[in-house]
């Protein structure tokens, strides 16, 4: 039934693509101002997107991937678009206990916790015909591993003479880092009305997609002070004094382990001569005639590559449909 269920979705996948698009049709990101995609805009299909020097893009909360289509694009000087992971949050740090009160045993200190994985970069894609280009940077690093907590100490004896000597607490061990967060992966297709503007958007479009760095281990915590040494008078008639060894410290602990670095993802930035395009990308057909349109000017390779990527955008809504 699931496998019926992915085929009947494989098949209609154009409509289930498109259903969601926004209505948009022109986006205007004016001098150094931030502009932040909401769940609405994770597919757009623009006539005009003007993004002037210094403006961003920023995928919001909850916004897993962007798939943007555009013509007549204008984009300025330092323009951004961001799509970072999440740092991963750090470990708890153990709180350390007191001296031992009471000549009570001394307790060992606590565990740090461990650091949490960062986030995946974001998958953008992105479709443009351009009219007029500055340079465009897409980040879509992997955020950075969680730090692991600090090991807590070991609680220290009671010095008071009447108590047992005993030994300190054991320290507590320090929690591991998290692994970064993989890079997300980037597809960008360009075209223009001339190959010089083709040539520049490709040569000055830079894209981060490298994996997040591996989080710190955290620090063991310190071993507890055991009783001091002291004389202790003998159970004789002459009542002589004793000297007996202190109870010593608790045991060391280790520190956690570091986490690992995230991967880099997937980064492909092509341009699209007018000869290798059927349907005038100035020109927004209905979705499904775009499609197979699209679909039909393409080489088998390519179809292949378009077929993958509706099949990965179609698993990100069944994972949603499933968790809902």
């Amino acid at each position: 039934m699931r496998v019926l269920f992915v085929f009947i979705c494989l098949i209609v996948l154009p409509m289930v693509v498109f259903a969601d698009s926004t209505a948009k049709k022109v986006l205007h990101v004016k001098n150094n101002e931030v502009y932040v995609l909401g769940k609405g805009d994770q597919y757009l299909q623009l006539h005009e997107l003007v993004l002037d020097d210094g403006a961003q893009l920023v995928l919001g909360d909850g916004v897993d991937f962007l798939s943007l289509t555009a013509t007549n694009v204008k984009i300025g000087s330092a323009v951004k678009i961001i799509a970072k992971g999440k740092s991963g949050k750090p470990g708890t740090y153990a709180s350390s206990l007191s001296e031992a009160s009471a000549c009570a045993e001394p307790q060992p200190g606590l565990p740090g916790g461990n650091g949490k994985l960062g986030h995946q970069g974001k998958d953008i894609q992105l479709t443009l015909d351009v009219i007029a280009f500055g340079d465009l940077t897409v980040d879509v690093s992997g955020g950075q591993g969680g730090q692991g907590g600090q090991g807590g100490n070991g609680q220290s004896a009671d010095q008071g003479d009447n108590c047992s000597l005993m030994a300190g607490g054991d320290a507590g061990p320090g929690g591991n880092a998290g692994n970064g967060g993989n890079g997300g992966n980037v597809k960008i297709a360009y075209s223009a009305s001339n190959t010089a503007l083709l040539v520049k958007a490709k040569q000055d479009t830079r894209v981060m997609a490298d994996g997040g760095l591996a989080g710190i281990a955290g620090d063991a915590g310190t071993a507890g002070k055991g009783s001091a040494g002291r004389y202790i008078v003998k159970k004789t008639l002459t009542g002589n004094k004793k000297w007996v060894s202190g109870g010593g410290n608790g045991k060391r602990a280790k520190n956690g382990n570091d986490g690992k670095n995230g991967q880099r993802g997937r980064v492909d930035v092509t341009i699209v001569t007018s000869d290798t395009v059927v349907t005038p990308i100035a020109v927004m057909p209905s979705p499904e005639e775009q499609t197979q349109l699209s679909i039909n000017s393409l080489s088998a390779e390519e179809r292949l590559t378009v077929l993958e990527e509706k099949y990965f955008l179609l698993l990100k809504r069944i994972e949603k449909l499933e968790t809902k």
